[in-house]
């Protein structure tokens, strides 16, 4: 079996604008990018033609993440990210919650109080 990635170029509004083997760098307004991964085994590669259907859902239908992503950005801050991870925690417990599990927090790890002493160099 061989795998293969193309990008597909697609207008909002007239469909498939362009192919290619590369992640596409410039796009006109109103363009996005799919990248389409093909795995195709060589049994399959004899007639008739192979047709195979590509559907492209919203991958954030179901999610909620209004509250806390701005999505026109492409790039967020490392510190945007960990408010990010820290709501999202958040949301995640209160559900647990909501569903009758109880929230404990993680086992703190024993130290022997030599921690310092192994860190230090010789004289």
């Amino acid at each position: 079996m061989w795998t293969d990635e193309i990008w597909l170029v697609i207008n909002i509004d007239t469909g498939v604008q362009r192919m290619t083997k590369r992640q596409p760098t410039e796009l006109k307004r109103g363009e996005v990018p799919v990248k389409v991964l093909v795995e195709v085994e060589p049994k399959a590669l004899r007639p008739p033609t192979l047709i195979r259907t590509i559907k492209i859902a919203d991958w954030r239908e179901g999610l909620d993440v209004s509250g806390d992503i701005n999505l026109k950005q492409l790039t967020i801050s490392p510190e945007e990210a960990e408010l990010i991870k820290a709501r999202r925690r958040e949301q995640q417990l209160e559900l647990l919650r909501e569903m009758g599990y109880t929230i404990t927090p993680p086992p703190v790890a024993e130290t022997d109080g030599n921690d310092d002493e192994r860190q230090q160099a010789p004289p």
